[in-house]
């Protein structure tokens, strides 16, 4: 079995924060906090409130933002938050940090 050799120089931080497809996890929560933060506190707040809903609740109400024109962009984000749970738990809990840091 051949092994690698070993390399003294720990990888740098940004060669760790990389997954797959390149994706820098670091960029991808800036920008996600960045684009919660710009929706307000009262959005935000809303949102919050929305994705904490039990399973049925939230169903039932996307399917009425779904119904709305001037809603249907909101219901869509939504439904995508629903089909990755991981996504949505990373979503609640961003926006559960900046109410506990006082953003919201």
């Amino acid at each position: 079995m051949c092994m690698p050799p070993f390399n003294p120089i720990p990888p740098s931080p940004s060669a760790t924060r990389k997954v797959a497809f390149g994706v820098d996890l670091e960029d991808l929560e800036r920008t996600l906090r960045d684009r919660l933060h710009a929706l307000g506190p009262v959005p935000r707040t809303t949102l919050r409130r929305f994705l904490s809903l039990p399973d049925h609740e939230r169903a039932r109400r996307i399917g009425d933002l779904y119904g709305d024109p001037r809603t249907q962009t909101f219901a869509e984000l939504l439904i995508d938050l629903e089909e990755s749970p991981a996504a949505r738990a990373v979503v609640v809990g961003e926006l559960r940090g900046q109410e506990l840091r006082g953003e919201s």
